[in-house]
């Protein structure tokens, strides 16, 4: 990587998986890295919101604060059959400081909200980790991405060319079925997740015209091993959608610069790093984005402070230029 770059970093959807993300960023912090751009989907558009949304200084500490409440302590972690039980209970009836299911199970039975749970504490908790004035000051560019209900298409909220608020973040983390919906300005929004989960086209427009290293943090790996029964299957079929998702979305910026470079000359150089979760300890379950066991949190968190830390992901480089 050449010191003259500036530090992009996009992060993925992926819920509790998120905890790799936070990880990574921790070690980049440490390098020293100084990130001048960030770009999240879901829970890659919250920790993204997070470092945006702090000075340097405190953007660790609230970082952990984040993880830390949420990660649940669970009594036999180390078991499988605990953590999907577990993963299970969170999906259907919430978790405790994040989202709970709306009262009386009034969703369930009559079907009058569009979303299983209420995801309120999440926002109150992320109003007491993120300064908005300091996350709008042009410190950071920070690009939020959601999908436009009624169109299917991706939105993008850019820090430089708009203010931004919580609604564009809660937007972003509303998973359809389990969040409600986000209206801004007449258009109602939900999770971008199965549209662009890896989010490097909102982040590349425009091109920069100087060059760049972006570390692409991917909660899903493109390769892994044939299953051996349904929870693996499961694992493995989420892993494969999203992981799809992330290479047209690199071949699609690749594409991007190498046409500018064929029409004016030489274009800048761009550098995309893209740096997958792999289940290294075999921790995961096929519930693994509901999965917030301290277990699991702490296993992802230093799995990507491990890749990074191992010369920043190197041989899963995927290189624009």
């Amino acid at each position: 990587m050449a010191g003259s770059d500036e530090i992009w970093v996009c992060l993925s959807g992926g819920n509790a998986l998120g905890a790799f993300q936070a990880g990574a960023v921790e070690a980049v912090i440490e390098l020293g890295l100084d990130i001048r751009a960030i770009c999240g989907a879901s829970i890659g558009a919250l920790n993204a919101a997070i470092i945006a949304g702090n000075p340097p200084e405190q953007r660790l500490a609230r970082l952990r604060a984040f993880w830390e409440e949420a990660s649940q302590p669970t009594f036999l972690s180390g078991f499988k059959e605990v953590r999907i039980a577990e993963a299970l209970r969170t999906a259907l009836m919430g978790r405790a400081g994040l989202f709970h299911q709306h009262l009386l199970g009034s969703n369930w039975l009559g079907a009058r909200k569009p979303a299983v749970h209420d995801n309120q504490p999440t926002r109150a908790r992320l109003e007491r980790l993120i300064d908005l004035g300091y996350l709008n000051s042009g410190a950071v560019r920070l690009v939020l991405t959601a999908a436009d209900v009624e169109t299917g298409q991706i939105a993008s909220f850019d820090s430089h060319r708009q203010m931004l608020g919580l609604d564009h973040l809660m937007a972003s983390i509303a998973a359809p079925v389990l969040f409600p919906p986000v209206t801004i300005d007449g258009r109602t929004y939900v999770d971008p997740g199965l549209v662009c989960n890896l989010p490097l086209e909102p982040l590349f427009a425009p091109l920069p015209d100087h060059p760049v290293t972006c570390l692409a943090l991917d909660t899903a790996c493109a390769t892994g091993p044939v299953p051996t029964g349904i929870d693996a299957a499961f694992s493995r079929a989420q892993d494969i959608l999203f992981s799809a998702q992330s290479a047209r979305a690199i071949e699609t910026v690749r594409g991007r610069f190498l046409s500018r470079s064929d029409g004016n000359g030489t274009a800048p150089r761009c550098d995309i790093r893209h740096i997958q979760y792999d289940d290294g300890k075999g921790i995961e379950t096929g519930l693994k984005a509901m999965d917030f066991s301290d277990l699991s949190i702490a296993a992802r968190w230093a799995r990507g402070r491990a890749l990074i830390m191992e010369g920043l992901g190197e041989g899963r480089q995927a290189s624009a230029t």
